[in-house]
């Protein structure tokens, strides 16, 4: 999940994938010109990134916790 924001946030600064390919990032900063028009175009993007990484990070706890992996203990409880 967190090089899921980090691609998107790349993009969001411009520094992610070239204008033309399709990126959440990119459809945000692309919509901070229309907020006050249209913030629809900001907000389901922003709605479809937050529920992607959501979704990741509770898929990646059922399988942890279905395969009995403690993602809770780090490297220092070793």
């Amino acid at each position: 999940s967190w090089m899921i924001l980090g691609v998107s946030s790349l993009s969001y600064l411009g520094f992610g994938v070239p204008p033309p390919a399709p990126d959440w990032g990119l459809m945000i900063a692309d919509a901070r010109s229309m907020m006050s028009a249209a913030p629809w175009t900001a907000i389901f993007p922003i709605a479809a990134l937050s529920s992607l990484i959501i979704g990741a990070n509770l898929a990646v706890d059922a399988a942890a916790k279905t395969l009995g992996v403690d993602r809770n203990r780090g490297a220092a409880g070793r």
